[in-house]
């Protein structure tokens, strides 16, 4: 299984390796490690423990450090190593549904949906969310060890039940995002051991992570909501979801009221029928093992989309481009509804229709393939995309670096002509951070300061410094004396420092701001 995932990465992904760059928070992570005054693999890990929202996440700090030592700037080798773990993810779902007694094709048809999943693909087509993926492995690689715990005997259960421990700590030191999931860890348990035991492991999993994620989440610099804005957070999360379901999760654009009367229809045949059937009737188990299945990922689902609630309005399962990496967890869930509710419908239809089994079973084979092509066009439409953003953010910085003289430091650049995202959600340049790491490393210049001409942007010119104001600026409000504010269109290559007001004046009042967006986009688009 793992060289079949291999290969169909290699397919979908590898061409993005070759033609990807960096985007968003890659830049800021290359400058701050490039610039900083700690060099080395562990002068790298002191830098990034002390960044904002990595500091609290010390996993995740040792792995960009490692990263930045293998990698450099190979842009390449980060998105080919971002496929990579993909497939080490789907691979250990893979492994863990073997162990809970799912036949080799359900395991496998769930592990490639994973893969291929284009609602959580900003996880292989973006090198700073890619790592992310590390975070879900190790949990599932920790269920993985937990049932093996169960079923061993002596000082190995002991051990792989530490083991098992230990990687759920990992995961929430590395990154949260599968908290929620952990948390859940007794309904498995209560699956595979007596319920005493079970308790008891769940207990320890909770006594481990519950502290470790009160100290991880009162770390963070994030904005986070008040119980009404997470209420209402959660409404518009759950309202998304159910578009991505639509959407996404089952391509073509089903009603939400058809799959809910298909969903109810499979569910209520599925439960009436294994209840009417002996024991050891090999049906119903079958339908019991689906039924559990599907309650599995919808379990998933929803503690894969739970840590979300308390944050910002940005996390949403709906968000397209690099913000699709809230589907992270969940979209385990997601792949294991959908196939748990296609082999639920397989095992009726074979009851229902004596001799049906082989026909049955390649139809439902062919439906998981046919969604799994659908995914592979998705994701190649957004790798285009993705590329797009990097190339003409690349053409920005070329164009900029042939004609403009190196500013000193302490200026700033405004930069007129390159759109701000190349489709809503992928970003050419779109926050002042990656504006101005890039611009810092292209001139080797960390005391410059750079901000994409945003479409909202007032440029104010006073008698003695140019004011400008945006949302989108991080202090919300700028002033910079004449002669240090360089106007730069990337796009000509043309240029103007004002010296005084009127000059200020005349440059303002006939540069036009960037276009927010190249193209229109999102799923299917």
């Amino acid at each position: 299984m793992g060289a079949l995932l291999a290969l169909v990465a290699a397919a979908v992904y590898g061409p993005h390796a070759g033609a990807g760059g960096f985007l968003s928070d890659d830049w800021a992570i290359r400058a701050l490690l490039t610039f900083s005054g700690d060099q080395g693999f562990f002068g790298a890990i002191q830098t990034l423990l002390g960044a904002p929202n990595i500091s609290q996440r010390p996993g995740y700090a040792i792995y960009l450090a490692a990263a930045d030592s293998v990698f450099g700037a190979h842009t390449a080798y980060y998105l080919a190593w971002a496929a990579a773990m993909g497939v080490v993810l789907a691979l250990s779902v893979y492994w863990v549904l073997r162990l809970m007694k799912l036949p080799a094709l359900v395991a496998g048809s769930v592990s490639l949906l994973i893969l291929l999943f284009p609602g959580a693909d900003a996880l292989r087509l973006w090198i700073t969310a890619s790592g992310h993926q590390l975070s879900v492995t190790l949990a599932v690689l920790g269920f993985g060890l937990a049932i093996l715990a169960f079923r061993a005997e002596g000082r190995s259960r002991i051990a792989m039940h530490a083991a098992s421990v230990v990687l759920f700590a990992a995961s929430v030191l590395f990154y949260e995002v599968a908290l929620a999931v952990m948390c859940a860890s007794v309904l498995l348990y209560l699956l595979i051991a007596p319920w005493r035991e079970a308790v008891m492991r769940w207990v320890v999993d909770l006594v481990v992570l519950v502290p470790i994620a009160i100290i991880v989440t009162s770390k963070t610099s994030f904005e986070r909501q008040d119980a009404a804005g997470m209420i209402e957070h959660a409404r518009a999360m759950f309202s998304d979801a159910l578009a991505l379901l639509t959407s996404v999760v089952l391509p073509g654009g089903v009603g939400i009221w058809l799959i809910a009367a298909t969903a109810l229809l499979v569910l209520g045949s599925a439960i009436a029928v294994a209840r009417s059937l002996a024991a050891e009737d090999a049906d119903r188990v079958e339908l019991r093992r689906f039924l559990v299945t599907a309650l599995a990922g919808l379990v998933v689902v929803v503690a894969g989309y739970a840590m979300y609630v308390p944050g910002i309005d940005y996390y949403t399962p709906g968000a397209y481009g690099i913000g699709n990496r809230v589907n992270n967890a969940a979209s385990i869930g997601w792949a294991l509804l959908l196939v748990s509710f296609a082999m639920l419908a397989v095992t009726l239809a074979r009851r229902a229709i004596p001799g049906s089994r082989r026909y049955v079973q390649a139809i439902a084979l062919g439906a998981v393939l046919l969604v799994a092509l659908q995914y592979t066009g998705q994701v190649r439409a957004d790798a285009s995309r993705y590329q797009r953003a990097y190339a003409t953010g690349a053409r920005a910085l070329a164009t900029m670096r042939a004609r403009v003289p190196k500013p000193p430091a302490g200026s700033l650049v405004l930069a007129f002509g390159q759109p701000i995202e190349q489709v809503a959600g992928i970003p050419v340049f779109g926050n002042t951070y990656d504006m101005t790491s890039s611009v810092q490393l292209m001139w080797n210049e960390p005391k410059i300061v750079s901000i994409p001409a945003y479409p909202d942007m007032k440029l104010d010119c006073r008698r003695r410094a140019l004011e400008l104001a945006s949302a989108r600026i991080d202090q919300r409000t700028a002033s910079v004396p004449y002669g240090r504010a360089y106007f730069v269109n990337t796009v000509s290559g043309a240029y103007v420092v004002p010296r005084d007001r009127a000059a200020c004046v005349r440059v303002t009042k006939t540069w036009k701001r960037s276009p927010l967006a190249a193209e229109p986009g999102g799923y299917d688009s």
